[in-house]
């Protein structure tokens, strides 16, 4: 991944030949020098708890799963088991999710909303942070 792709916070994965390959973290900076480096804040059992600096193309997205979605207060519909809801009886700060077709919807306010097809996590943290929408994203 490029650090255009990425924001400070975002969950990402490290893939091999890296030796945290398979684990878990989040990004605390980014560098757009030629081969970028990121440090990640490795937040695994498997590996620990730690900060290291990994090469940009041993990161990878994290995909959204139902699983991912379910475990940060998202409901599914009873009427359609591929949509998931956030915070839906609310009328500002909600969200849902569309499994077949990817989308996110997303509702600030009267005034703005985001729809927009997504699937890894940390394209769901930017639509968040882009709707100023103040929930964080656990794993």
């Amino acid at each position: 991944m490029t650090a255009d792709e990425l924001m400070i916070g975002d969950w990402v994965k490290i893939q091999e030949p890296d030796k945290y390959a398979g684990a878990v973290g989040r990004i605390c900076s980014l560098t757009s020098v030629e081969g970028g480096y990121f440090a990640i804040n490795i937040q695994d059992p498997q590996f620990g708890y730690l900060v290291t600096e990994v090469f940009g193309d041993d990161i990878v997205p994290i995909p959204l799963t139902a699983d991912i979605l379910e475990n940060n207060g998202f409901e599914k519909d009873v009427r359609n088991e591929n949509y998931y809801k956030w915070n839906w009886y609310i009328l500002e700060d909600n969200a849902s999710y569309d499994m077949e077709t990817g989308k996110v919807r997303l509702f600030k306010s009267s005034n703005l909303t985001f729809c927009h097809p997504i699937g890894y996590v940390h394209e769901l943290q930017h639509a968040l942070r882009l709707c100023e929408i103040d929930k964080e994203i656990a794993l």
